[in-house]
C-alpha cells in the first residue's frame, strides 16, 4: 500500500523483530556492536573482513524472512567489498580511455547467495541516496559527480526555457535556483562537506552570471552581494553544523550520538590515518576565521537541545554567516575593479533595482556597480598585445585627458551635449522627488559638472524604488553614448608630460582620432604613433 499513512506500521510490526547475531565482526559504535541497519525496506548488512561472517548473516536473515512470508529482492541486492586503505581509483577517465578495474584483496573469493541466488559484487552501491565506493570511500566522489550532473541538468532547462520564453524576474529565478538546483547539490551535504565540490561552484557561479545577464569575468563575490547569496560551500558547511548539532543534542536517535562520540575519541586519540568528520568540520568551521566553540573540543560538555544549547547554536551559524559575508565584502574591496567607487556594493542583499527595472536598464547598473562595462578603463586592460597602462586609457568624448571610468561617465563628462541633459535630467527629476533630502534638491549644487562624488556613490548604491528607477535607465543610456564611438588610447603617458607637450599631443591625437581619413596626408612621426610605454629620448625629442 504505497503511500497510505498505515504502511509504515504495517511493515514495522515483523521487521521489529529482526534481531542477527552480534559476533566479533559487527563494527561498534561506542560500544554497540551493530550486525545490521534499515531505513524501512531498505536494509544493509554489515560485517567486518570476513566474507563468512557476511554469508552468516544472509543465511539468518534469509531463514527470518522465510518464517515472516516476506521477499527479498535478490536483483536489487549487491555487495560493496569496502577497503579502508587509500587506493587511487579512476574518477573521470580521459575520453576513449578505459577506467582501470577496481581491485580487491587476496581474501578467497566466497559466492554469498541469497535463498541460493547468488549476489553480484560491485564497486559502488547507493544506499538511501548516498554512492558508497568500495574504493577511497571517505571522498565520495561518484556521489558528488552524479549530483553535479542531475544539477547541471536542471540549470540548463531552465537557461533553454529562459531562453525561449523570455528571462525570469531575477527572484524567482533565485527562488527556482534554491528549490530545484542548489537542494540537490545540497543532498547529503552535512556528510560529504569536507570533500571540495569545484563543480559545484563553477555551476553555481555560471547560473547566477547568467541572472544577472554579465559575462564571465564579472567578479563573483560582487554578484553574491548583489543577489543577498552565499557560496555553496558555506552552505554544505552551515548543513554538517546543523547535523552536528542535531546528532550532539539529547533528543538524537542512540545510534547516532554513538556515532558522534566515536568520531569525536577517535579524533581526540589520534589513531585514525585520514581526517575523521569531526575534525574536518572543526576545521572547516575556524578556516573561516571563526573560534571554534568549547563544545567542539572533542566531548560533548554541553546538551545543544538546552536554552543554553540552543543559543550557542545559534551564535554558531550567526557567525558562520557573518564571516563569509566579510570573505564576500573583502574580495569586492580588495578587487582593483573596485577601486575607484568610495562605497562599493556595501549592502549583502537583493538589490531593489534588480526587482524594479527591466533587464536592459538593470543590467546596465549591474555593470557600473560590477565594473564590468565597455568603458576604456575595462578594455583597456583586455586590450592586445598588451594592456594599455591606466593613464593613457583616457575618455573618448571630451578634451579632458581623465581617465574613462565610472565617475569621470556619469558625473563629469561634457563630451556630448546629449550626455550633460541626460545628467542635468536626471538631477531635476530626482530633486523633484516627493520627500527628497536636501542634497537632492540643491538642484545648483548638483547642476555643477565637478559636483560631489559621494553623491554618485550614493546613487549607485540607492535602495529607494523611486530612485532606481530612475538612475538605472540613466545609466544605460549614458553608457550608450560612449559605446557609439570606439576607445581612445593616448600613445604617451600624460604624467611624463608638461601641461603645454600634453595640450598638443592630445590637440593632433583628437584630430586624428575623429577625422581617421587624415592620417593618410600626415607623415609619421614616432612620438604620436608609437604606443609603447618605453619611448626613448630621442622619440620623445622629435615629438617636443
Amino acid at each position: 500500500m504505497p503511500g497510505h499513512p498505515t504502511t509504515f506500521e504495517l511493515w514495522s510490526a515483523p521487521i521489529s523483530k529482526l534481531a542477527l547475531p552480534k559476533d566479533q565482526f559487527c563494527p561498534s559504535l561506542n560500544g554497540t556492536r551493530i550486525p545490521h541497519l534499515e531505513f524501512c525496506d531498505d536494509m544493509a548488512l554489515i560485517a567486518l573482513s570476513h566474507r563468512e561472517a557476511l554469508q552468516l548473516r544472509f543465511d539468518s536473515f534469509d531463514e527470518f524472512v522465510n518464517g515472516g512470508h516476506l521477499l527479498v529482492s535478490t536483483a536489487k541486492s549487491v555487495i560493496v567489498h569496502i577497503k579502508w586503505k587509500h587506493v587511487a581509483a579512476p574518477y573521470k577517465p580521459r575520453k576513449g580511455a578505459a577506467a582501470k578495474p577496481i581491485e580487491f584483496d587476496d581474501t578467497p573469493v566466497l559466492t554469498i547467495t541469497s535463498n541460493g541466488v547468488p549476489l553480484a559484487e560491485v564497486a559502488s552501491a547507493k544506499y538511501l541516496g548516498l554512492c558508497f565506493e568500495g574504493v577511497n570511500t571517505t571522498q565520495y566522489r561518484i556521489h558528488l559527480a552524479s549530483t553535479e550532473k542531475k544539477a547541471r541538468g536542471m540549470a540548463q532547462c531552465a537557461l533553454a526555457l529562459q531562453h525561449q520564453n523570455g528571462l525570469m524576474p531575477v527572484f524567482q529565478a533565485i527562488l527556482f535556483y534554491t528549490e530545484r538546483i542548489k537542494s540537490i547539490m545540497l543532498f547529503a551535504s552535512a556528510v560529504t562537506f569536507a570533500v571540495p565540490a569545484p563543480d559545484f561552484e563553477m555551476l553555481e557561479n555560471t547560473f547566477m552570471r547568467r541572472i544577472v545577464g554579465v559575462p564571465d569575468t564579472a567578479s563573483v563575490h560582487g554578484i553574491y552581494l548583489e543577489l543577498g547569496m552565499f557560496p555553496i560551500q558555506m552552505h554544505r558547511l552551515e548543513n554538517a553544523l546543523k547535523f552536528y548539532s542535531y546528532a550532539a543534542s539529547s533528543t538524537a536517535p542512540r545510534l547516532l550520538r554513538d556515532a558522534l562520540l566515536d568520531n569525536m575519541s577517535i579524533q581526540v586519540r589520534g589513531t585514525s590515518q585520514s581526517p575523521t568528520w569531526f575534525a574536518s568540520l572543526v576545521h572547516q568551521y575556524e578556516a573561516y576565521g571563526i573560534v571554534a566553540p568549547p563544545h567542539l573540543s572533542g566531548t560533548l560538555a554541553i546538551d545543544l537541545e538546552t536554552p543554553q544549547g540552543r543559543q550557542l547554536r545559534t551564535s554558531m551559524l550567526r557567525d558562520l554567516r557573518a564571516s563569509a559575508t566579510q570573505r564576500l565584502h573583502a574580495g569586492v574591496v580588495g578587487s582593483v575593479r573596485f577601486v575607484h567607487l568610495a562605497h562599493p556594493l556595501v549592502i549583502h542583499r537583493l538589490q531593489p533595482y534588480l526587482v524594479h527595472n527591466s533587464f536592459q536598464n538593470r543590467n546596465a547598473m549591474t555593470r557600473v556597480r560590477l565594473s564590468n562595462h565597455a568603458l576604456a578603463l575595462q578594455t583597456g586592460c583586455q586590450h592586445r598585445p598588451k594592456p594599455v597602462p591606466r593613464p593613457r586609457r583616457t575618455c573618448r568624448l571630451c578634451t579632458s585627458l581623465e581617465i574613462e571610468y565610472t565617475p569621470h561617465a556619469i558625473a563629469r563628462c561634457t563630451g556630448t551635449q546629449n550626455l550633460v541633459l541626460l545628467r542635468r535630467t536626471l538631477l531635476l527629476e530626482l530633486a523633484a522627488l516627493p520627500g527628497s533630502s536636501a542634497e537632492l534638491q540643491d538642484v545648483q549644487l548638483l547642476l555643477r559638472v565637478n559636483g560631489p562624488s559621494n553623491l554618485w556613490d550614493r546613487l549607485l548604491n540607492a535602495t529607494e524604488k523611486s530612485i532606481v528607477i530612475l538612475v538605472a535607465p540613466f545609466l544605460r543610456k549614458c553608457l550608450r553614448e560612449f559605446y557609439t564611438k570606439s576607445p581612445r588610447y593616448l600613445s604617451f603617458d600624460p604624467s611624463t608630460k608638461t601641461a603645454a607637450e600634453i595640450s598638443v599631443l592630445s590637440l593632433f591625437e583628437r584630430f586624428l582620432f575623429q577625422n581617421p581619413g587624415a592620417a593618410t596626408n600626415v607623415q609619421p612621426c614616432d612620438g604620436f604613433v608609437d604606443n609603447d610605454d618605453d619611448d626613448s629620448g630621442s622619440n620623445s625629442d622629435r615629438a617636443e
